[in-house]
């Protein structure tokens, strides 16, 4: 059926025609005032950074997110004490964001000549560095505390189930060769019933730079002014010439060697201990306690101790004086400390540089501060401080790339 047509619209009378003639104007003038409506905002926006115009003021996280990059691999080289913690960031930090990460636990002093050189993105230590090593760099870097464990003193004495009890001063002495037997009277007295024999003590130390030195080291300064005067703290020194003295490379390098032979006496981190089957000492607080190390009483050292440090304003500053050995706390275990994570604010001056590698690099440090907290406790690490973790967070904000922020991703 066909449609109806349409019905002949009746001619206005002329009052209407004048109603018509204003309407005509009424939209001109309207889209005038959404125009310049438009012109202002895109300016005001611009001006703003609305559209990500301002790489040089932006952080990331404020711009609009682009792709992350994917299927770039990191290196990093340091410290042998956070080991395993690394090996498990290596394999979560791929699954979540899709980029590898490569370490080489080469010794803390190995990791900073290779950031030094631009071999690596990253280096760590379990030593904050001195204004020496800071000006050989190429720029300035950042101090990024990455996560916190305990240093343990471990002995292989046969026939002993025991703990031993030692204080600063007594394993001071044993590396300065004062003490050489394991039945000297400063061993005995404070081990009831531990006869040990005429045994010689086989010291064994780190044959390469390493920060477990450095924490070993500077817990001994704290406490033997014999060895603050003559040796001091570093994560090389000058070790006294023992004969009984043997120098081995790496953490696993020295706890291999205790393990395998009697009588010898050394430091480890606590996840090699725990991991082990080798004899650990408690050691004397400077509460009058003798704790053995475990990751209750590190994280409760952790945790007193950064309540009374001040810590450099920012991530960039001076952190040469940060300690954690010897906290006041009556259950704290004294030998603890952070590990850091260092790498250039100026990501271009580091190795291979390019934007995607920049963008990676700020990822992993971001999601290790973050999530990869989250790994430690298993492994026997301590989270680092809320407090600390946020220098760390504000840190990564002033990262570069060719003089502009990292853009953001995600």
């Amino acid at each position: 059926m066909a449609a109806a047509a349409p019905t002949e619209p009746s001619v206005p009378p002329p009052t209407e025609t004048i109603v018509r003639r204003s309407s005509r104007r009424t939209p001109l003038y309207a889209a005038i005032a959404v125009i310049a409506v438009v012109v202002i905002l895109v300016v005001v926006g611009f001006s703003a950074g609305w559209f990500g115009n301002h790489p040089k003021t932006s952080t990331p996280g404020t711009t609009v997110p682009g792709a992350c990059p994917t299927a770039v691999t990191l290196l990093a080289a340091g410290a042998s004490f956070i080991t395993p913690i690394m090996s498990s960031w290596q394999t979560n930090y791929n699954s979540a964001d899709g980029n590898t990460l490569s370490y080489s636990p080469s010794g803390a002093g190995a990791g900073i000549t290779s950031l030094q050189n631009a071999q690596v993105d990253i280096a760590t230590t379990d030593n904050p560095i001195n204004a020496t090593t800071q000006a050989q760099m190429k720029g300035a870097i950042l101090t990024l505390p990455v996560t916190a464990g305990a240093l343990a003193i471990v002995y292989n004495l046969p026939g002993v189930s025991t703990p031993l009890k030692l204080s600063g001063p007594v394993i001071a002495d044993i590396y300065l060769g004062v003490i050489t037997n394991w039945n000297d009277s400063r061993i005995t007295a404070n081990n009831s019933g531990f006869h040990p024999g005429n045994e010689p003590i086989y010291p064994v130390v780190r044959a390469d730079a390493a920060g477990t030195t450095y924490v070993l080291t500077n817990f001994l300064s704290d406490d033997s002014p014999k060895w603050n005067t003559s040796v001091g703290k570093g994560i090389t020194v000058g070790w006294p010439h023992l004969s009984a003295e043997v120098g081995e490379t790496g953490n696993s390098g020295v706890y291999k060697w205790v393990l395998k032979t009697p009588y010898t006496f050394g430091y480890v981190d606590l996840t090699d201990v725990l991991n082990n089957q080798v004899q650990y000492a408690s050691v004397l607080n400077p509460a009058g306690q003798y704790v053995k190390p475990n990751l209750a009483d590190s994280a409760s050292a952790v945790a007193n101790v950064s309540a009374k440090l001040t810590f450099p304003a920012v991530a960039g500053g001076n952190w040469n004086n940060v300690s954690l050995v010897n906290s006041p706390g009556t259950s704290d275990y004294p030998l603890v400390t952070f590990a850091y994570a260092f790498v250039y604010q100026k990501l271009d001056l580091g190795y291979q540089p390019g934007l995607d590698r920049a963008q990676a690099i700020y990822q992993f440090l971001n999601w290790t501060i973050h999530a990869g907290q989250s790994y430690a406790a298993s492994l026997y690490y301590v989270n680092v401080p809320a407090s600390v973790l946020a220098l760390d967070a504000t840190g990564l904000g002033t990262l570069t790339f060719n003089g502009e922020a990292i853009p953001a991703c995600g």
